[in-house]
């Protein structure tokens, strides 16, 4: 069940041990953050933690956040992984909208959430009833079954397939997270840069409620397969990244373009995650850096 899942999550949060570092964002953090190459890599740093969690939106990487710190002292230094316009994209989407892992919020502190999930005040009081149906919140794990049974239909009389999994579903399903028309992306690119659009609202939060607590705030743009990195050479990509900086700069946020730190293929378990290997060295190599712009 999905609740079964993110009460797991949140269990591992609380329970986490002492951690100067913690990592938060969505499947390309929790898959390519290796918490003990970093700490190797950067000693001076402390002890780490992972706490990405996949299929997740902006709403649940601050509910992240919170349930890390809530109540710790410990933590030091945050790192966000995204990659592409995450940061930068509208924040707000309607709670009737979150399943699976994006229903994360349903299972923690409404108040942490509701402001970005909901419209009015009557909003906000069906958003606390909704929360507390089973019916409602474990609905995206009713639909996973649906959708495998379909895909099993679908796949009825027809050659056999490539169908390898890993933790994050369907390898050959990762690249739907990624925007793939190579022209969209430039376009888009512009849009955020020309726009001068702000960050996203969780993600100002986040930094606001970290720099309260002194706690240092690196966010970091995801590694992605060679295939991905024509897109992150065109000067549009280098443009918003200009645009990024100086957002994350006037939030006293450093920024590390990671997107083409890793140019192995064999580093990737699918068109988007790292596998462990390409984790281990790409934690080595931020933890190096990191160690750096420190001295």
């Amino acid at each position: 069940m999905a609740g079964a899942r993110h009460h797991q999550f949140q269990r591992d949060l609380v329970s986490r041990p002492e951690a100067h570092l913690i990592a938060i964002g969505n499947s390309v953090i929790a898959a390519g953050f290796d918490p003990a190459a970093f700490t190797e890599a950067c000693p001076q740093v402390g002890p780490s933690f992972n706490a990405g969690l996949g299929a997740a939106g902006l709403s649940q990487w601050y509910v992240a956040w919170r349930l890390a710190i809530e109540g710790r002292n410990d933590v030091r230094h945050l790192v966000i992984g995204a990659f592409d316009r995450l940061l930068t994209s509208p924040g707000n989407s309607h709670w009737s909208t979150w399943h699976s892992n994006d229903a994360l919020a349903f299972f923690a502190a409404p108040e942490w959430t509701e402001s970005f999930a909901s419209y009015n005040s009557a909003d906000q009081a069906l958003y606390q009833i909704a929360r507390h149906s089973p019916l409602f919140t474990e609905r995206g794990a009713m639909w996973s079954k649906v959708e495998l049974l379909r895909r099993h239909l679908g796949e009825i009389g027809m050659p056999t397939k490539n169908s390898s999994t890993t933790r994050f579903g369907r390898a050959s399903d990762a690249s739907l997270v990624l925007d793939n028309a190579f022209g969209h992306f430039r376009s888009e690119c512009r849009v955020h840069t020309s726009g001068s659009l702000p960050l996203a609202p969780q993600i100002l939060e986040i930094l606001k409620e970290a720099q309260q607590k002194g706690i240092k705030t690196t966010v970091v743009m995801m590694p992605l397969p060679v295939q991905r990195h024509n897109f992150y050479k065109t000067i549009e990509w280098r443009n918003y990244l200009d645009h990024l900086k100086i957002l994350l700069k006037e939030k006293r946020c450093a920024l590390i373009d990671a997107t083409l730190w890793a140019a192995d293929e064999n580093l990737f378990q699918d068109s988007v995650h790292l596998n462990e290997a390409g984790a281990a060295l790409f934690s080595q190599r931020l933890g190096h850096v990191m160690a750096e712009s420190s001295k």
